[in-house]
């Protein structure tokens, strides 16, 4: 039964002119795959089938001669144990196998009629290639399940997600059976009708199908890179910032630093030594902020981990603003390339003292005498370009409200 055809070795059914009798055991394991599709049956079932007359295979070689039958059909049998699927038949699995096969169930599923059709489009989404194999819906079901598996614990969790992938999550996690969440589960959790055996099924309808599944496998796989983007985006509108990778990690690195030589507020000074940090990439970076600020790395974020997040972003960088402003004659800042650093504070009666250290860069810089020219001619307009001090008044009243705006 194992024999060299079309120039690869591998287990096959016995010859014709087989002297051994083994055609008897062999056809006998055939009929055992075939009462299993559909269900699944239990190895020992089989074990003890053939171990009575007419057959009496001995104990020993039993296991031989299934697994020889196993790996001729492997395309289109399934192995579990302990109610569990095996995707990978590795030599520990069979060892396994060997000493305890009352822990082992098979199921046989063959893709014939329409589903034979539809294996080629699963394979096109997984990549996998069907001009050299058998349709074996192993090669499609373990990338699936796969991919799924080792999505970060915040896309295996979150509810920030559309209907269709919170369906496919859940379909393939809680999947025991791979010819069911193929041609079952994954249509039915999309809207549509199941790819039966025989049942036609549109061109159209199995074109919007597979143009859903690979949609929504794209948005599982982008989950947690849009979570680094809002954990980016929160950095920007807390602290002001250049909403580009390059320029915000610069200007905050910039104003960080000099508070960190004279910060001694502990969760201050730690957020300041992690937006400090050199040597990491800028997703790395992202990711070292947001475990700082959540306590766990977003990649094990549930959805209200980012809530504690926004919280403890929003509480550091009031502390941020206010030590930037009280510092700043300690400080003794300088014009940097980002810009130059300007202290603004507007006291009011009877309202707390607003105070905020603000950068002009080098672009607004240049341009501030034509915005001057421009705020003359609005004061004109207004009668109260000859006031130099309510002016001043009127741009801080301004400033103040602006000031609320962004502590807000």
């Amino acid at each position: 039964i194992h024999r060299e055809v079309s120039d690869m070795w591998g287990f096959h059914p016995p010859k014709t002119d087989d002297r051994n009798e083994i055609k008897h055991t062999w056809n006998a394991i055939e009929a055992f795959l075939e009462s299993s599709e559909g269900e699944r049956q239990p190895v020992v079932k089989l074990y003890e089938h053939l171990m009575v007359p007419p057959f009496g295979v001995r104990s020993g070689p039993l296991p031989i001669f299934l697994c020889a039958v196993m790996h001729h059909y492997k395309t289109e049998i399934a192995l579990y144990e302990n109610g569990s699927f095996i995707a990978d038949w590795s030599m520990p699995v069979f060892e396994r196998f060997l000493k305890a096969p009352q822990q082992f169930e098979l199921k046989r599923f063959r893709m014939t009629g329409v589903r034979s059709d539809l294996f080629s489009h699963f394979s096109k989404v997984f990549n996998q290639s069907t001009e050299t194999q058998t349709p074996d819906l192993l090669t499609v079901v373990t990338p699936l399940i796969r991919t799924i598996a080792q999505l970060p614990k915040y896309t295996l969790t979150t509810q920030e997600l559309s209907d269709n992938a919170k369906n496919l999550r859940k379909v393939v996690l809680n999947a025991r059976e791979p010819d069911e969440l193929l041609f079952k589960q994954l249509p039915t959790a999309f809207g549509f009708s199941e790819f039966g055996t025989e049942a036609a099924t549109s061109l159209e309808s199995i074109s919007k199908f597979f143009s859903e599944l690979q949609n929504t496998l794209s948005e599982l796989e982008q989950a947690y890179e849009l979570l680094l983007n809002s954990v980016e985006h929160l950095l920007v509108e807390a602290f002001t910032l250049t909403p580009t990778a390059e320029g915000l990690r610069t200007e905050l690195v910039a104003r960080a630093e000099p508070l960190l030589a004279v910060t001694i507020e502990m969760d201050l000074k730690g957020f300041l030594i992690q937006v400090c940090s050199g040597g990491h990439d800028h997703t790395s970076w992202l990711e070292a902020i947001a475990t700082y600020l959540a306590k766990k790395p977003p990649s094990a974020w549930v959805d209200t981990d980012k809530v504690q997040f926004e919280s403890n972003l929003a509480q550091l960088a009031r502390k941020f603003r206010h030590f930037e402003a009280v510092s700043y004659e300690k400080l003794a800042p300088t014009e940097s390339a980002i810009g130059e650093p300007i202290r603004v504070g507007i006291t009011v009666p009877n309202r707390t003292e607003q105070e905020r250290v603000v950068t002009l860069t080098p672009t607004a810089d240049a341009q501030t005498a034509e915005m001057e020219d421009e705020i003359r001619k609005i004061f004109d307009k207004f009668n109260v370009d000859g006031n130099p001090e309510l002016h001043i008044a009127i741009l801080a009243r301004i400033s103040q409200k602006w000031m609320q705006r962004l502590d807000e």
